[in-house]
């Protein structure tokens, strides 16, 4: 019978197939021309071979032959008509349409995509660039720290802007964990006033991590007043009921993170929270709890903007076994210049609510803002325990001659 040795044919053809189809496979990277000798339809072994010749020089004609034999035997694959767009005597709108059919047709590759963003911008076409980066981020989130540049120099441009919002606002999977690092590259914080508008006024508006990112960058560049009322402008109007030279001093509000508002931070051996004390105004204070362990304390802060001239500040405060060598203090020192510029006398011992004061004087140079702090000392003992607890503080103008701090 004839048929066993057609299957037997069948067989041996099918294997030297298989074998052609791995080896091509095998050396497709390795070494892309062997590959092609086993399979010269393999489509990765012909885009790999372009892009050996790249190295060697981009315009070549082996550029443009290898491309062509990578489209023929797969022409779904966008990253060869990107190779072949960049060849020697290639007419400018045809390389523009290869380079078009590139990003469309390989949405995963970042060179592919990154000629038509570059092309957008350098139309001023910031929606299509804005488009376009976001469906990059959310096809390759990993190499979104590549493209946080081009979104911080769109993020600059006001043109750009209301582009950007409307991406932003449909809250792609990459606003939150690169918006800091846009804020962070952008030209300056001030430039980014327009974009924080435009997201505002959309819906979801901006969460209160982006506008704290905003507000301390602004605080770096300087802009120090500037900051102070874009921070009051996203204030609720229970929030704004609290504005004053020391904002909450009475620490009924939680505090967002904002550069003007509280910064509570726990510590090894230290509890820091908003509590209900007895003998507190309204429903809460500031409590640190202390549990003996070594430690240097400065972890609650506000940064104030006072305008030149002469401060009394005061509080109230109530301790519970605190030594005196380990006695807690307010400081307030110039942000630019680091000066201190008041101290309150040091808080310590076992007594209810008493009222303490300091009177100083904020300068006219190098002092545009300030930092307000709770502090131990590093000079003082080695640990601390006991509660601490403190309540109402303000700061008020003066105009009277400075006096000496004050306990009472």
């Amino acid at each position: 019978m004839w048929w066993p040795v057609l299957f037997s044919l069948l067989l041996v053809l099918c294997a030297w197939r298989a074998l052609g189809i791995g080896m091509a496979d095998w050396w497709a990277r390795q070494n892309p021309e062997a590959a092609l000798q086993w399979r010269p339809d393999h489509a990765e072994a012909a885009l790999q071979a372009a892009e050996v010749a790249v190295y060697s020089d981009p315009r070549s004609e082996a550029v443009a032959r290898w491309s062509r034999q990578a489209i023929s035997s797969y022409p779904l694959d966008g990253r060869p008509y990107r190779l072949l767009a960049d060849t020697a005597g290639m007419p400018v709108n045809l390389g523009k349409a290869l380079h078009e059919i590139a990003a469309e047709r390989s949405p995963r590759d970042y060179l592919s995509q990154a000629w038509v963003i570059n092309a957008a911008l350098q139309t001023r076409d910031f929606r299509r660039a804005v488009g376009m980066l976001d469906r990059m981020l959310r096809a390759r989130p990993e190499i979104a720290h590549h493209l946080t540049p081009v979104l911080a120099g769109i993020a600059s441009t006001p043109e750009a802007q209301p582009a950007l919002a409307d991406a932003l606002a449909k809250n792609p999977p990459w606003r939150e964990p690169r918006f800091g690092s846009i804020v962070e590259a952008a030209s300056s914080g001030q430039a980014l006033t327009p974009l924080m508008r435009e997201l505002r006024a959309r819906t979801g508006g901006v969460t209160p991590e982006e506008q704290a990112a905003w507000i301390n960058r602004l605080l770096r560049d300087g802009q120090y007043g500037f900051a102070y009322l874009a921070w009051i402008e996203s204030l609720s109007p229970k929030q704004q009921q609290r504005i004053g030279n020391v904002y909450d001093g009475g620490f009924e509000l939680l505090p967002s993170g904002a550069a003007f508002e509280w910064h509570l931070q726990d510590v090894a051996g230290a509890q820091v929270e908003r509590a209900w004390v007895e003998g507190g105004s309204g429903t809460a204070s500031l409590r640190i709890v202390f549990d003996e362990r070594s430690r240097e304390f400065r972890h609650v802060a506000q940064t104030l903007l006072l305008a030149p001239g002469r401060y009394r500040f005061s509080g109230r405060d109530r301790m519970m076994g605190i030594d005196e060598g380990a006695g807690l203090e307010w400081v307030l020192s110039c942000v630019e210049s680091g000066k201190q510029i008041a101290q309150s006398p040091r808080l310590w011992g076992q007594h209810d609510w008493q009222m303490f004061a300091v009177e100083f004087e904020v300068p006219a140079q190098a002092c545009s803002g300030q930092r307000l702090v709770l502090r131990r000392p590093v000079v003082a003992v080695s640990s601390v325990s006991g509660v601490a607890a403190f309540d109402d503080l303000t700061i008020e103008k003066r105009y009277a001659p400075i006096v000496e701090t004050a306990r009472f």
